[in-house]
């Protein structure tokens, strides 16, 4: 299972993401791959010449998370419920507002279903983050209705 922190997502650590698994075996090759390929783990090396002894047994980079990027990532996961509650608020206000509008296709919230809403998309995506004020998606509905009725 992979999860994104890309800054447009609900949880965000200014880039990166995470990777789980409950395989041993793909679990030691991610491992690896974080590290440069490179191992200290003498039942993965051909050879054992010492503590400081290693091998780079794969192709790998450096795809270890920093501290501060960890930092950021944990204080997200305590506002994670307000978020997502702020994100639906503002995804039901666009299905309302754009309700009655032949022109625009809204993602429509599903019942039964518990989205995100890192996105608010089907022909464009339009701005959907738990700061965004009602009176800023007001000004973003009505350009989009201005401009949809011109046409």
């Amino acid at each position: 299972m992979t999860f994104s922190f890309h800054p447009v997502k609900p949880v965000t650590t200014g880039e990166g993401g995470m990777v789980m698994t409950n395989d041993p075996e793909l679990y030691k090759k991610l491992i690896r791959f974080r590290s440069h390929g490179i191992t200290r783990d003498a039942g993965q090396m051909t050879k054992e010449d010492g503590g400081w002894y290693y091998e780079q047994l794969d192709l790998g980079y450096n795809y270890r998370i920093t501290d501060i990027q960890c930092a950021l990532g944990i204080s997200q996961m305590k506002k994670l419920d307000r978020f997502f509650k702020r994100r639906k608020e503002l995804a039901e206000r666009y299905d309302e507002a754009f309700a009655d509008c032949k022109n625009i296709i809204t993602p429509h919230l599903l019942d039964g279903v518990d989205s995100g809403w890192h996105l608010y998309e089907k022909m464009i995506s339009l701005p959907l983050y738990p700061m965004l004020t009602d009176g800023e998606q007001d000004y973003v509905i009505g350009k989009l209705l201005e401009l949809v009725e011109n046409k």
